[in-house]
This record gives C-alpha cells, structure tokens and sequence, in this order.
C-alpha cells in the first residue's frame, strides 16, 4: 500500500516520509461575530409565588397567555399588584427577568387519603398562588387513573404534565406547580377523588434590606438590557445605580437602570426619570401610577429599542396625564442636567422629549455622544458582541501570530460591515482596524475607529422669502 494519511500542517519527519497523498480536511473561515440581540428588561418585584432567590425568565405572550403562571402566578388579566408591575416591565420589550423581593412565606400543602397510605402534595414554590392549587383523582374507562392538578381560574392549558394518567402511584411525577410524596413501601391504592385543596400558602413580606443584595448578587449572571427600579427609597436607588455603573465601567457588561431619583449620578448608566413629574393617571382606565412606576415603563422602552432606533418623541405605550407637566425653560433645564422627562406632541401625545441618560458633565473620554441613549446602544451592541465572541472563539482557540490575528482582524471587518448595511456606523474600512502583537507572547492590541450614525432631532432650516417680481426677456 502507498504512503499517504493526513499531514497535519506538518510536512516533514519520518510520517510522511513515503511517497503518497497526505490530505487535511479543514473548514473554510466563516464570521464568528454576530449581530446581538437587545429586548430584555428586569427588576425586583413583590410576588405572590416565588422561590427565594430564583431568577424568572418569561415573555410578554406568556403573561398574556398563561405560561407565565409556572413563573410568577399571574397573567396579564389577573388582579394582583405584581401584574401591574409586570405589564409596565413589558410594555414595549420582549422579555424580562424578574425576582421576588419576598422574604419568608411558606408553601400551599394538602395531604389526600387513599387506600393503604396517604399522598402528601406540596406547592413547588411559596405564596398564596398555591392555594389556588387543587388536586383531583378520577378513573378512566381502561381501569387507569388520572391525577389532575388545577388552577382556580386557569383550566389546563399551557401547563405540562397537569394531567397525568398512571396505573400505580409509583409512576405519578411533579409537575411545574406541585411534587408528590408518599411511602413508597407502602401498599397504596389509587381511588376516585373529588377535588382537594392546597392550604397554607403565603407570601411572606417584602424586606429590600436583604432582597437587593441577593437580586443584585444574581440578576448580573444573565443577560438584560436595562433595569426597572420602582422602590421610591433613595438610599437604595443609590445602591442600585453603583451597582449598574461597575457592571459597566469595572465587569463590561453594557446595561442601564431606569429609575426616577433626586439624585445627580451623572453617568451613562443610570437614566434618570424627573421626579416632579409626579403621579400620573390613565384616564381611560382610572388606574393611577406613581412617577417610581413609570420608571418600568422607560425601561421596557430602553430595553426593546435597537440600536438603529431613537426613544427621542416615541410615545409612551401606555397614554398617561402626570400630576405636572413642565414648561419650555424647565424642560430645557432638565436636559440640561440630564434628566429625562416627558412632554406632548402636538397632537397631545405624551412621549419621551430626548432619549438622553443621565450623563451630562462631559470630558476629553466621554464626550456628549455617550448621553445620547441611541448611540450608546450602538457602542454597547459593539462591546458586547466583540467581548463575547473573543471569549467564545479566540481568547485561549486561536495563535496569536500573523494569521490568528489577520483572522481576528477579517472578523471584525465583516462585523462592523454588517452593522454598516444596518444603518448603525457610517464611513467602516478595513484600514482603521489595526492589529498587532502586545507586550506579551499571549496579548492582541487592537486600534480601531468607527462612526456611529445617530437619528434626526432637531432642524435647522433658513427660508428665504422674496415678493419681487421676475420677468422673462422675449426671445
């Protein structure tokens, strides 16, 4: 048999010494970085059915729809506090994360009598949602029987495994809102049960003192956008704006608060809600808001924008009438000290006068265009994507030679390319990305400059007016 096999990059030394075919299979290059995705908020909300510390994931159509009951348990259409705060949350994003500001509490629990031994069933989570929880046993035609698990309110839809059919007990399994105990050496037999009721369930109390060490503790390990802080103290409000300018400044990770504060914080972290707004009232509903509320709103708002989209004059997905409403100087001297406030258009719709952050004392670093929320979110879209594709594909994957780095260096091109034909950076050539080798064997230094495109704000536009009189010679 001829010589021949793979070469491996290497193309001398005894392995390859026969004559023959040395062939390596390799794959083409193909861009690693992406275009990111935004549309998340989050915050820390009183529950009704919570597990201490647990970070919920959901969707504005699982509020609507009812798969958000395994997570909060409520809806959209549900008369509970936390619904409010929810909807506000995903008024105009796609998703939250949220976790209880409950401490304490306990679970719903009911213990049925069967034949032979009893079936102990407890709520997965604390809160009074548990007690809306019941549990019936009917016998199917075929001999089997069928453990139903119910929702006052919320027939089974939406709910996995709520109904289970099963032979013996043995086979029964939890399911998203109760689990199941028994003696399982003892001879148990299933019967016919009319419904029983899950008791005891509570929702303990809210006590931020220790609630927002552990949300801040844990909401930085997942991935959102911006922050709804409703919690009127400005101690904490404090506390939670330090928090979001390290994620920004000392971890890299690009995210916001929305909160509405006396405070000056003077940084592109924190957007900062005027709170001499006041209350405000949705006339259609009656249903009033405090200023400290309408900061989820903005931030559902700031989360769902993309990078090519400017919050300056969108209107307010919910149209509200607040307790005051600020005229022309006062206006200008709130962006002026970066506030964000709301005003009417025109026609009378109450929208977002500048989509600015609280950044307002510029510097030589951190010029006007950082207080500009729309092109922050550019800048943002880049850090977070570069970081993340560095981490996942380069950092510790590829030789920091000539080749990794011109590699790294097509990468980058093909991104900010892309992000131009989006709209989002203007003027990108491959010769404002310059690579090189660092101080050490192990360090890419990197120097590049792009132009971000911002949206339209203000016209300037002269007119000039003539009342003369033209004439045209005859030919």
């Amino acid at each position: 048999m001829s010589g021949g096999g793979r070469f491996n990059g290497v193309m001398s030394g005894s392995r390859v010494e026969r004559p023959g075919a040395y062939i390596d299979f390799t794959n083409v290059a193909v861009p690693q970085m992406f275009i990111g995705e935004r549309g998340t908020s989050c915050g820390l909300i009183e529950s009704t059915w919570f597990e201490p510390n647990k970070v919920e994931h959901f969707s504005g159509m699982d509020l609507l729809t009812g798969r958000a009951l395994r997570n909060v348990g409520v809806t959209a259409f549900d008369d509970h506090k936390s619904v409010k705060h929810l909807s506000l949350l995903l008024s105009a994003c796609v998703d939250t994360r949220v976790m209880s500001a409950n401490t304490g509490g306990a679970k719903a629990k009911a213990e049925i009598e069967l034949t032979g031994g009893n079936l102990v069933v407890e709520a997965q989570k604390y809160g009074t949602f548990g007690n809306d929880l019941f549990i019936s046993i009917t016998k199917t035609p075929g001999g089997q029987f069928t453990v139903h698990t119910h929702i006052k309110g919320h027939e089974a839809v939406n709910k996995p495994r709520m109904n289970q059919t099963i032979t013996e007990l043995s086979e029964l399994h939890n399911n998203d809102f109760v689990k199941f105990t028994f003696d399982p050496d003892a001879d148990i037999e299933l019967i016919e049960i009319a419904g029983v009721a899950l008791e005891g369930g509570e929702d303990g109390t809210v006590n931020l003192a220790t609630r927002i060490p552990a949300f801040l503790k844990r909401i930085k390990n997942y991935t959102w956008q911006c922050m709804g802080w409703q919690w009127p103290d400005e101690t904490h409000k404090a506390l939670v704006a330090q928090f979001v300018q390290r994620m920004r400044d000392e971890n890299g990770l690009y995210v916001q608060v929305s909160m509405a504060t006396e405070a000056n914080f003077n940084h592109e972290a924190v957007n900062e809600i005027k709170r001499e707004h006041g209350t405000a009232i949705n006339h259609i509903t009656g249903e009033v808001f405090t200023i400290d509320e309408i900061a989820l709103m903005h931030a559902s708002m700031t989360a769902g924008a993309s990078f090519v989209q400017d919050n300056t004059n969108s209107p307010l997905p919910i149209q509200l009438e607040f307790e005051v409403e600020f005229e022309n100087q006062e206006i200008i001297d709130g962006l002026q000290n970066g506030k964000t406030m709301f005003t009417r258009r025109r026609d009378g719709t109450l929208k977002i006068e500048a989509d600015n952050n609280g950044l307002h004392m510029f510097t030589p670093e951190k010029g006007e265009a950082f207080s500009n929320n729309q092109i922050l979110r550019i800048l943002d879209e880049i850090g977070t994507t570069v970081r993340t594709t560095w981490e996942n594909f380069f950092m510790g994957n590829m030789r920091n030679d000539e080749f990794g780095r011109e590699l790294y260096r097509a990468d980058l091109d093909g991104y900010f390319t892309r992000m131009q034909d989006m709209g989002a950076l203007q003027n990108h050539s491959v010769d404002r990305i310059l690579t090189a080798q660092g101080n050490r064997a192990t360090d890419v230094v990197v120097n590049l400059t792009v132009q971000p495109v911002g949206m339209m704000r203000r016209l300037f536009m002269t007119v000039n007016v003539s009342t003369g009189v033209y004439t045209v010679a005859a030919a």
